[in-house]
């Protein structure tokens, strides 16, 4: 029978994944199923038994497609091919239709031809499933006949929330990436989602998973969503997308009951978590409850097992009650803690012999002890930076464990190196970032594509980023990259990186976080007028991001990393206002670009003093790391001294009128410091400044100046923990770490070719921010009752903070001492400030936002007797 003569109806595919296209051959298949299993999440939402039948039909497709399409008989005739009739194509053309399949009308037609024809219709993106009907013959050709369904094509998004729901509109944005952002209409502009798209099953089911995502995480545990489609009249293929959300009522979770923990506590198992209870009716933790990062959570108490040497530990969920009435969560949770292992010994194995004793050397932690994963963990970093930076080599080094049978909870770590394996960075793929520019992120990456990675940099890497203070979260993570020569190598035959296997593309996804930050202050104090600060920060800025731009009304003005701040201190005796921008990637280089303005108004009690003044300058990072920086720029200053009483001292009323200055200023800084937003800075930090100026720029005053600064902070609990017996204070959870901050500051300033300095250039000391229980710029050289600063001081401040049971309350203890000195020379012991006292730190959680709240009661030691002591500061923040 020729294979145009055949009778029977052929099902030839149906898309079951709805936006997969048809694979030509097996490999592509095999390909195909593999991409179905990562871009189709909704299907395991489904439940095994439904995953399974929907892959027995895809596989069912495909077996039927490998077929000889059908046919009983199949030859290499040749007929003329009359026509093709496509029935039920809704809204596409038939010419169009002609066009894919590749047919010619009148056309002597093979059945390759055919074939061919068929599997160019099935890979189209619109056609969901393609039937062949029997062929209409005549004596010398044929009319081949298809029943074609396709795909609809969106026309409109309508978005239907009942007035009784608590979310609108604008915060359903937060539950889409940018891609699927078009639920509204002000989320249009610049989209993947439009009218005249294809709708397949797989984005529609996606959609729906985002949105529920997103209200689960914002305590909607039991929302339900809904979607349809509704043809559109007299527009074949065209609907209208019909979203429904039904809120349901929103819960909270009351309560983590563990049971089994015996070795560690509830409140150090719940630090480790995302899903934390409600506390304080929601002011430090709301309380929601998110089921998609629910396992997670489960992995992060196994590994704080683990790592404090419980290595057989078993976890799982107990259970969960509901309080509908209430609106309440209670999650039990059961722990099989098992063996505590003991440290019998390290070894190092799968290296050269000759490097044995340099490799022991890195090893810090000694055997004998409890087992501890932290310290570990911290000598393979160290071995892994000895090859590094010793010998230029990435090797792959893995933790093991060999456990021991006499006596039977003894462990030994062993660390299998492999030098051979140099694993190296390929593509680099940033998600989660909606209006953060990717510029933005890379520009934290001490690595680029081609560069060797290793597990210790992906750390590195996720701690970086996350302390740029733009997210909430981030995850690094690495993946094997198609084999392929990257464009970035010079000699791909000789270059190693060519190598199969060697190459990981590096995944970043980030939650973005409020980077804005609204902080007033004030305090009380003995002294004269009061100041009352505030505060604006804005450290994700774009100044090109204008409402109403691609991004419409959301997130205006950032999202580039530019760093924007203003100070305000309305004052009645003192007044200053200042405005801070940076740009800290012109042109996507290492260099930053910045200036700041100030005004400073003090109305002393003889005269009044009005300073003006602006910097503007380059910073330039010279590694990769941003460690090393150097900044020059251009100070530009007026200050007019004015209503100057009689009989005010010569030093102020000598000054009286406008004094302009112009200098260059010098800035050298090596940061390695990361920010935790509840323990703070930690690492190293240094600044030092030289100005000079110089009668050549048309100053009215000679002087250099100089300036150094170094802020160190360290993880001190294990040296806490050596002060109290049982070690009571978890070592390997960063958001409860003790921390011990040390600040040294200190100052020169000489006037050149007999020139005196000016009152208003030299250093001033005291307040909140500059020498805690002393008032607003009051301590120091005094003439005539005011307080004119010093030529030269020096400045050590103290603060060991800790947390008070929750991370988001903290308590620091905090020692401030220095001296300011009219001279250099003049320093002296019986002059030296010091001060003590104690400050309380918490954050709020308010409408979604992060409430910071700083609270300091510091009483002054040692003073001198013109001093003005400050006894009560507070700060009072509010992210946005």
């Amino acid at each position: 029978m020729h294979w145009a003569q055949y009778s029977k109806s052929n099902v030839i595919g149906s898309r079951l994944a709805q936006g997969c296209t048809a694979p030509k051959t097996q490999t592509g298949i095999l390909n195909k199923l593999k991409h179905l299993k990562k871009s189709t999440n909704f299907f395991f939402s489904q439940g095994r038994e439904s995953l399974n039948r929907l892959l027995q039909k895809y596989i069912w497709m495909i077996s039927l497609f490998l077929s000889p399409l059908g046919f009983i008989e199949a030859d290499e005739a040749t007929s003329i091919l009359h026509g093709v009739i496509f029935e039920g194509a809704e809204g596409v053309p038939r010419s169009e239709l002609l066009a894919w399949s590749g047919l010619k009308v009148g056309a002597q037609t093979s059945e390759a031809q055919v074939q061919s024809a068929i599997k160019k219709l099935v890979a189209s993106k619109l056609i969901a499933e393609i039937e062949i009907l029997p062929a209409l013959r005549d004596a010398d050709g044929f009319t081949l006949k298809f029943r074609v369904s396709t795909f609809p094509i969106l026309d409109a998004i309508h978005l239907h929330i009942p007035h009784d729901q608590d979310t609108h509109y604008l915060t359903l944005e937060k539950a889409l990436n940018p891609e699927l952002q078009t639920l509204h209409p002000r989320w249009n502009s610049g989209l993947k989602i439009r009218p005249g798209m294809i709708l397949d099953l797989a984005l529609r089911e996606e959609v729906k998973e985002r949105l529920k995502d997103w209200y689960q995480r914002e305590g909607y545990l039991f929302c339900e969503i809904d979607e349809s489609l509704t043809p559109v009249p007299h527009v074949p293929g065209r609907v209208t997308w019909r979203i429904s959300v039904d809120e349901g009522r929103k819960f909270y979770l009351k309560e983590l009951q563990f049971s089994g923990n015996d070795s560690i506590s509830a409140r150090d198992l719940t630090a480790v978590l995302k899903n934390r209870p409600q506390r304080l009716w929601g002011l430090f933790s709301p309380g929601h409850f998110n089921p998609s990062t629910w396992p997670q959570d489960l992995e992060a108490m196994r590994k704080l097992y683990r790592d404090r040497g419980f290595l057989n530990v078993h976890l799982a969920q107990a259970g969960m009650e509901v309080d509908y009435k209430r609106g309440t969560l209670i999650l039990k949770i059961d722990i099989l803690e098992g063996k505590r292992y003991s440290l019998k010994g390290i070894q190092l194995k799968g290296h050269s012999s000759m490097l044995t004793k340099a490799l022991d050397q890195q090893i810090k932690t000694e055997p004998g002890g409890t087992f501890n994963g932290v310290d570990l963990e911290a000598d393979r970093a160290r071995l892994l930076l000895y090859y590094m930076k010793r010998l230029y080599k990435t090797p792959s080094i893995t933790l093991e464990h060999l456990y021991s049978l006499d006596p039977p909870d003894e462990v030994t770590a062993v660390f299998d190196i492999d030098e051979r394996n140099h694993l190296f960075t390929g593509k680099i793929f940033i998600e989660g970032n909606t209006y953060t520019r990717d510029r933005v992120i890379l520009s934290a990456l001490h690595i680029s594509p081609g560069d060797p990675i290793t597990p210790i940099d992906v750390i590195h890497l996720a701690n970086r980023i996350k302390a740029l203070g733009h997210f909430e979260d981030v995850t690094v993570e690495t993946r094997p990259a198609p084999d392929r020569l990257s464009p970035f190598l010079k000699d791909p035959e000789k270059d190693t990186r060519t190598q199969p296997g060697v190459m990981r593309d590096l995944y970043i996804k980030v939650i973005e976080s409020k980077s804005g930050l609204f902080e007033v202050g004030g305090g009380a104090s003995s002294g004269k007028g009061e100041i009352f600060s505030i505060m604006i920060t804005q450290k994700n800025f774009d100044w090109l991001d204008w409402p109403g731009g691609k991004r419409g009304w959301k997130h205006p003005f950032s999202g580039g990393g530019q760093k924007l701040q203003a100070q305000i201190l309305p004052g009645t005796k003192i007044s200053e206002f200042r405005l801070l921008f940076e740009e800290p990637y012109v042109y996507s280089s290492k260099t930053a670009f910045s200036f700041d303005l100030s005004n400073q108004l003090f109305r002393w009690r003889d005269f009044e003093e009005n300073q003006f003044s602006g910097e503007l300058g380059f910073r330039h990072l010279f590694d990769k790391e941003r460690k090393y920086s150097a900044f020059l720029g251009l100070h530009l200053e007026d200050v007019h001294i004015k209503d100057v009483e009689p009989g005010t001292v010569r030093d102020i009323a000598d000054l009286e009128g406008h004094t302009r200055l112009a200098y260059p200023t010098l800035k050298l800084g090596f940061d390695n410091s990361l920010h935790n937003d509840y323990v703070g800075q930690t690492g190293l930090r240094y600044i030092g400044r030289v100005d000079a100026s110089l009668e050549e720029l048309g100053t009215e005053s000679r002087f250099l100046r100089t300036v150094h600064q170094v802020d160190y902070g360290v993880n001190t609990t294990k040296f806490s923990n050596l002060l109290l017996p049982g070690d009571p204070f978890p070592t390997d959870i960063p958001d409860l770490a003790h921390r011990l901050k040390l600040g040294f500051r200190a100052g020169w300033i000489e006037g050149l070719q007999g020139d005196d300095v000016p009152f208003f250039e030299r250093f001033r000391m005291g307040g909140p921010r500059n020498f805690r229980g002393f008032d607003y710029y009051d301590m120091g050289p005094r003439a005539g009752g005011i307080p004119i600063g010093g030529e030269a001081f020096w400045m050590t401040s103290v603060d060991y903070s800790f947390p008070l049971y929750w991370r988001e309350l903290r308590m620091s203890v905090l020692f401030d001492v220095g001296d300011l000195e009219e001279k250099f020379s003049k320093f002296s012991s019986d002059r030296i400030r010091t001060s003590a006292g104690i400050g309380l730190h918490a954050r709020f959680k308010l409408y979604g936002l992060d409430v910071p709240v700083s609270f300091y009661f510091v009483e002054a030691l040692r003073k001198q007797r013109q001093d003005d002591p400050r006894f009560f500061s507070f700060t009072l923040g509010l992210d946005f």
